[in-house]
């Protein structure tokens, strides 16, 4: 993604802030369709956020899969479909390396909730037109 398209993506994203997450893998076991809000979207477009702690243990689950991220907020001129590779950041060494998360945020992802990142394959934008 070059730089222009990446500061417009985090800008949109940043303005929405919250999204429904869906895991589209054909695994047995998929992480329950949740309600996120985006924490950092870095350099090079990848969004990172927390979704709730299943009760099956993190690492029942695949730890790349398919999945998609819809955005919408009502009264914003616009919606967002983003759709790509989640990765589950489980380590705790890998979470206290990611550039642009808290040190807050680093101890909730390992105590109570699942850091994912999310590589954007694809991006729909939708404007949305408004009745004269």
């Amino acid at each position: 993604m070059t730089r222009p398209k990446v500061a417009f993506l985090q800008e949109k994203i940043m303005e929405l802030k919250q999204a429904l997450f869906f895991d589209l893998s054909g695994a047995v076991l998929k992480l329950p369709t949740s309600l996120t809000n985006v924490l950092h979207v870095d350099e090079v477009g990848q969004v990172w956020f927390f979704i709730s702690r299943p009760s099956q243990h993190v690492n029942e689950f695949s730890k790349s899969f398919l999945s998609r991220l819809d955005f919408y907020k009502k009264g914003k001129s616009f919606y967002l479909h983003l759709l790509g590779k989640a990765s589950i950041i489980n380590d705790p060494e890998e979470i206290n390396n990611v550039i642009g998360l808290s040190d807050p945020d680093k101890q909730e992802a390992v105590n109570r909730m699942i850091l994912v990142k999310l590589e954007i394959e694809d991006i729909y934008y939708y404007p949305v037109r408004t009745a004269l």
